[in-house]
């Protein structure tokens, strides 16, 4: 039995770039966090593929979980099954990158089990053919993401920084990401240069709460998800500070120095009827 945990992600910086890649896609440059909310991914041996969850409202047929088990079956030519036990904590369609996460944890995980011997760059290749940001959660930690997401620099952790995250369960529409890019205008493009400055501060060692990061869908985000301006105003009055947006949402956080209490606020946050955790910074795994 081999067990991997698949850690959610925050973008502590989200900058679309006006640069358009030949595949029609915009440039990204953007830091993304592993945080400690995790799914929990099980891999046991079987003579078939098995693909269960602990949560009725999770399919495996429509996640990444069971293409990627098909692309690793392909790419190392095997017929060798697996029961995977998918322990979701990590809410979908949230901009926490969970299914992407769990992915990665199932290239791990049967790379291991399956006896592959995948290197990392081997690995990475293999994700980047399930989407944009699933080679960031091979290794997760603290990255650089450019291109599509799929070029990564390593950065700093920040050792001093916790986050408190609210998922509120809002009308999520099918296609959010691409209704927030019909939305965005010239205005919400920049250089990158906010990030390339937070990467610069990391790697010195400055602490996460002395930036202003950004998010360039924050101004759009509160025209697709209904409800989520007022839900950025609760979670304002509560933290007493920023509120920002993850990747292209509807999950909000705020950043905090570790000696600050914040389980108040999360239990207020609770009150309201939102799901929030508190959720410290996780470096990058070594992958054998």
């Amino acid at each position: 039995m081999i067990e991997e945990k698949a850690f959610a992600k925050l973008n502590l910086s989200l900058e679309l770039l006006d640069v358009v890649r030949n595949d029609g896609y915009h440039e990204i440059s953007t830091v993304m966090q592993s945080v400690s909310l995790a799914d929990t991914l099980i891999f046991e041996r079987a003579d078939d593929i098995v693909i269960s969850s602990d949560k009725l409202w999770w399919r495996a047929d429509s996640s990444l979980v069971s293409k990627a088990v098909v692309l690793m079956q392909r790419e190392i030519a095997t017929e060798e099954g697996v029961h995977i036990e998918v322990k979701k904590n990590i809410p979908l369609s949230s901009g926490l990158g969970g299914d992407s996460s769990d992915a990665a944890a199932v290239i791990r995980g049967l790379n291991s089990l399956w006896g592959a011997r995948m290197s990392v760059n081997e690995m990475l290749s293999l994700a980047e053919q399930l989407g944009s940001d699933v080679p960031f959660f091979i290794q997760g930690g603290t990255q650089h993401a450019k291109g599509r997401g799929e070029i990564l620099v390593p950065v700093e952790t920040p050792a001093s920084a916790k986050m408190v995250v609210v998922f509120p369960e809002l009308k999520t529409p099918p296609h959010k990401t691409k209704m927030l890019y019909g939305l965005i205008s010239k205005e919400d493009y920049s250089d990158g240069g906010l990030t390339n400055s937070l990467c610069w501060g990391l790697d010195a060692g400055e602490p996460l709460t002395s930036f202003a990061l950004v998010n360039s869908f924050d101004r759009v985000a509160g025209k697709v998800f209904e409800g989520l301006d007022a839900v950025r105003r609760d979670f304002s009055n509560l933290a007493g500070r920023q509120i920002y947006l993850s990747g292209s949402g509807p999950s909000l956080f705020a950043v905090f120095d570790l000696d600050e209490p914040t389980g108040e606020i999360v239990e207020k946050l609770k009150y309201l009827r939102y799901q929030a955790w508190e959720a410290g910074c996780i470096g990058r795994k070594l992958v054998l």
